[in-house]
């Protein structure tokens, strides 16, 4: 079984995103990195802040690359660099398997600029806020207009995957050396691991190196934070979760936090939705080595208890406790007969998300509201068209004849109805 994850599904807007906190936006110290670039993506390596690649690498090669951090000793009065016609036109999408094990790929990225391409840092994937996955150059733009470029990016492909591949996942472009834009995120969520996300806000005084992830006060901090929060969890089936900083931020200083437990059945995982918010909240409130003001943990994996709906329109609907990429089926409050469908989106980001629904086959409870609902429906009739239609008169009518009975209009919908008709 496969996923395919369409960002834009579950985004309102397809404008860019500023990260002005990433400290990789700032200026540049170069520094030397070593990693290992896989054989099936010569031209592509995942590792931290790493800002410069300059050749394509021959499969199953070791190397020594060159390799930038951000200083973030920046100006206010500093203006970004930022090309407004520099935009993304198409965000990523992902495709993976069901299960860690197989193959995933993040592609259908197209930039949009007028800036030509001369570093290799210019345009990379982001994986969750930090971790940068570097293109190397030659990428050739396709020209659409006499100053504007479409960029298209190439996928970033793994043959095999592991838990550690679960996040959401961004590409980025680098304006000068001042702005960064990236996309919208798409994510890589594997159904045999539990996640959970965790805002931990410490009462220690910020330091602005926390944002610049190569600086020795974010190592530091990140490493005892770490050990700190794994001490907390327990070991099943002799496997460690994995805790990962996604970021510090101010005030006084916030710990984002991503907890990845792998090899879980889906009924461990369902479990594990309360589970890890209850141990996580208790626990890391009761920490010896910080000390911690407040602690927020929501579930990755599932769609939380709710009630949705108002029972003057159309009812109230219970929605239990779902994994994501599930649906549940509710029958209509005032027809049971009939049902509406709910799915639980995944958002590794921002935490999953019920879908909106369609109660078009729900009747409402009252009488007058369904003949509004079918009033506002109702075709007008043209001069070209004057088979099941009314006139504007005939509405008008219509209207008016359901207004004038006493106590008709009882809900906030019916209002809405009638300033539709």
């Amino acid at each position: 079984m496969e996923y395919t994850s369409w960002s834009n599904d579950r985004l309102q807007d397809d404008s860019l995103t500023f990260r002005d906190h990433c400290a990789y936006r700032r200026g540049f110290i170069g520094v030397w990195a070593t990693t290992f670039c896989h054989h099936q993506l010569p031209y592509l390596c995942k590792i931290k802040d790493v800002e410069t690649l300059s050749t394509t690498l021959p499969p199953k090669t070791n190397v020594t690359l060159k390799h930038t951090t951000m200083s973030v000793a920046t100006s206010s009065k500093e203006t970004p660099e930022l090309d407004v016609r520099s935009t993304f036109k198409k965000h990523p999408q992902s495709k993976y398997s069901f299960k860690t094990g197989g193959a995933f790929e993040i592609k259908g990225c197209v930039l949009q600029t007028n800036i030509a391409l001369t570093e290799p840092y210019q345009i990379f994937y982001l994986f969750n806020s930090i971790e940068k996955i570097l293109i190397t150059l030659p990428v050739s733009p396709v020209q659409i207009s006499a100053s504007l470029s479409d960029l298209v990016f190439p996928p970033y492909q793994r043959n095999t995957s592991s838990y550690e591949d679960q996040g959401f996942y961004q590409c980025g472009f680098t304006v000068g050396n001042r702005s960064t834009i990236l996309s919208n995120s798409t994510d890589v969520q594997f159904a045999d691991v539990a996640s959970a996300k965790m805002n931990v806000r410490l009462d220690q005084e910020w330091n602005e190196n926390l944002k610049n992830t190569s600086s020795e006060n974010f190592k530091a901090l990140e490493k005892e934070f770490i050990d700190d929060v794994m001490k907390m969890l327990p070991v099943e089936n002799g496997v460690k979760p994995m805790v990962r900083i996604i970021g510090f931020r101010k005030g006084s200083v916030i710990a984002d936090v991503q907890i990845l437990y792998p090899n879980v059945t889906q009924t461990s995982r369902r479990q594990k939705c309360k589970e890890l918010e209850k141990v996580l909240e208790d626990e890391v409130k009761k920490s010896l080595t910080f000390k911690v003001t407040n602690v927020d943990v929501s579930s990755l994996d599932c769609c939380p208890e709710n009630k949705i709906g108002e029972e003057p329109f159309k009812g109230v609907d219970q929605l239990n406790e779902t994994l994501v990429f599930q649906t549940i089926t509710n029958n209509c409050t005032y027809k049971q007969s009939a049902s509406n469908e709910r799915q639980c989106h995944g958002n590794m980001k921002d935490g999953p998300r019920w879908s909106n629904v369609n109660l078009q086959n729900c009747p409402a409870k009252s009488p007058i509201t369904n003949s509004l609902i079918s009033l506002s429906l109702t075709k007008i009739c043209t001069p070209t068209t004057f088979i099941d239609c009314q006139t504007p008169v005939e509405v008008s009518g219509n209207l008016s004849q359901l207004i004038n009975q006493t106590d008709s209009i009882t809900t906030r919908q019916d209002l809405e109805y009638i300033s539709i008709v």
